[in-house]
């Protein structure tokens, strides 16, 4: 064999081996995970202030656990008239209310907006609650849709992951 034919053969073993090297990286990429995520995610509700809220990473999404003050439940009670599918809320008043914080609309993470903070819509009175960047949609702190003033553009309500909430005041996450 020629110095030549060596080198070509070198180069060609080389690539076959790299190439076999990204494929095999590439399936194993592509499989379901083998334990490397957990079945479920607990958030204990005593981590999170009342009237506050926390935002984790459950299945690539970001999910806001918000943990309604008294205060909180009276103005979602009242606001029940401003959204669109008028969803009231029970009594007890619910310990948590939890959903994915993206649009509904466009799948834009959505932003905070704090009581009276200005955003776009002009209220009387905003209670709080998250907005859309990208399509201007507004949600409350139970992820109910809110009716925009000068609009008639209807946006659905914000989903929820699986969840349920133990007698020990924890948040589970569930697959």
């Amino acid at each position: 064999m020629s110095r030549r034919s060596a080198i070509v053969v070198g180069v060609v073993v080389c690539a076959a081996l790299g190439l076999m090297v990204t494929s095999i990286t590439l399936l194993r990429s592509l499989l379901p995970s083998t334990g490397r995520e957990p079945s479920n995610l607990d958030v204990s509700l005593a981590e999170i202030a009342p009237g506050s809220f926390r935002v984790v990473k459950w299945n690539s999404w970001p999910v806001a656990i918000v943990r309604p003050s008294a205060a909180m439940i009276e103005a979602l009670r009242t606001g029940t008239s401003l959204t669109w599918d008028k969803k009231a809320i029970g009594n007890p008043a619910p310990r948590a209310f939890v959903f994915n914080k993206v649009s509904t609309a466009h799948l834009c993470t959505l932003e905070y907006a704090a009581p009276a903070q200005s955003h776009f819509h002009s209220y009387d009175h905003w209670p709080g609650g998250f907005f859309d960047p990208c399509d201007h949609g507004e949600w409350d702190y139970a992820g109910r849709a809110l009716k925009p003033p000068y609009s008639a553009k209807r946006l659905a309500d914000l989903s929820s992951p699986k969840y349920e909430i133990t007698s020990k005041g924890v948040v589970r996450l569930l697959r």
